[in-house]
């Protein structure tokens, strides 16, 4: 059964059961349904690597793994793209005006300032 089809079977029952009386199978069936959905966005990983702070999936781990929630991916949409170039573009410049145009490496160039900005926005949403 699709994730899709369990939200729509688990949303038309509460409707139900807050409109009608249900028996003990109703309640059985919604519980069921709730703990489906929320063991679909678990993954097990190793729990070694888990206490490391990282959070690598690994089949093979059996008993001895973490259950984790596996998060959705957030993007940045056009305007928090563009929020971060005009920032990136005033942090370039207050760079090169504080070092006065000396050639120093990678943060001369404005790229690279919008790839930090990007980054930075990315990692605020996702975690």
């Amino acid at each position: 059964m699709s994730r899709e089809v369990m939200k729509m079977a688990l949303d038309m029952l509460n409707e139900i059961a807050d409109e009608v009386y249900c028996d003990q199978r109703v309640e059985e069936v919604i519980t069921a349904l709730q703990q489906a959905l929320e063991k679909e966005h678990m993954t097990i990983i190793d729990k070694g690597c888990y206490e490391r702070g990282c959070a690598c999936y690994d089949d093979r781990v059996d008993k001895d793994g973490v259950a984790v929630v596996a998060r959705q991916w957030v993007g940045l949409t056009d305007d928090d793209i563009e929020e971060c170039t005009i920032a990136a573009e005033r942090d370039h410049e207050r760079y090169m005006h504080a070092t006065r145009g000396q050639q120093l490496g990678q943060r001369d160039q404005l790229d690279w300032w919008i790839a930090q900005a990007i980054e930075q926005a990315l990692r605020e949403k996702n975690t």
